[in-house]
């Protein structure tokens, strides 16, 4: 998937803000790339690796065991 130049200078943008540091259009584009990589991962997760973590559930959210 091909990111737009307007995307990655708003990527740069918010780089900046958050940083306080300038990064090139290049970089820009790996950092995006490598996010798009990781989304695609974590959508398509790996055959028989059970349930999504989003459906799995935590301690705090288990029923109160019956004493």
């Amino acid at each position: 998937m091909q990111v737009s130049d307007k995307r990655l200078r708003e990527l740069q943008r918010i780089y900046k803000e958050e940083y306080g540091e300038e990064t090139s259009l290049a970089k820009a584009r790996e950092m995006a790339q490598r996010l798009l990589t990781l989304y695609t991962i974590l959508m398509y997760p790996r055959p028989g690796g059970g349930a999504p973590a989003s459906s799995r559930r935590s301690p705090a959210q288990s029923e109160p065991e019956a004493s």
